[in-house]
């Protein structure tokens, strides 16, 4: 049974971080774990509307044994169930870290979807059969072929290692979203069209 660090506004702590989503675009239900490959980190979620989420991850464990005071490591296992609350069917979904709000993670900042393989695992999802990685210039993995539709979960299974040992860092959850030709698209909002996967739409 998952439960909750906190009973209001947006901040839950498990395994030693809190994670919060007081920038928006989705609503931190649920969070357990400890972050090792046996005991993953579970995030539960709720999206509403088809613009991104950006969830706050700040690192409150320096002395968990899966961070080095030395180098500051830190190695985390996530599961993240999402639940689509929206009117719009998911064509897509993608994930992207960053250092800052505004600006993609670079090269040199030791952020990753565990680049060096430290879990040995490769990204999953549970309504999703492609999953692309890409670590240069930017840190994310796009999932496709399948779709969520409206009241429906999504399942992902994926692993962040942090080199640097940061405070502070952001889980970008960018829904593609399938829409109608004959509808304008919600402001801000790309489509996923039919001939072809469309750009993501832009953190505002």
């Amino acid at each position: 049974m998952l439960v909750a660090g906190s009973a209001h506004a947006g901040t839950l702590t498990s395994g030693g971080l809190s994670f919060s989503d007081e920038l928006g675009g989705a609503r931190l239900l649920a969070a357990s774990g400890t972050g090792t490959a046996s005991d993953p980190i579970i995030l539960i979620e709720e999206m509403t509307g088809p613009e991104p989420a950006l969830l706050v991850v700040r690192n409150d464990r320096p002395g968990h044994e899966h961070v080095s005071p030395a180098i500051g490591f830190l190695a985390l296992s996530i599961v993240n169930v999402i639940a689509n609350r929206g009117p719009w069917r998911w064509a897509g979904f993608d994930l992207e870290l960053r250092t800052t709000p505004d600006e993609p993670s670079v090269y040199t900042d030791g952020l990753s979807f565990d680049q060096p393989q430290t879990f040995h695992r490769p990204a999953k999802a549970d309504r999703f059969e492609q999953v692309r990685q890409e670590d240069e210039p930017f840190d994310r993995i796009e999932f496709d072929g399948g779709n969520v539709d409206p009241r429906d979960d999504l399942r992902l299974a994926f692993d962040i290692l942090d080199a640097n040992g940061r405070a502070v860092f952001y889980l970008v959850q960018r829904p593609i979203v399938l829409l109608a030709r004959d509808g304008p698209p919600p402001d801000g909002v790309q489509l996923a069209a039919l001939e072809g996967r469309a750009p993501p739409a832009r953190l505002r």
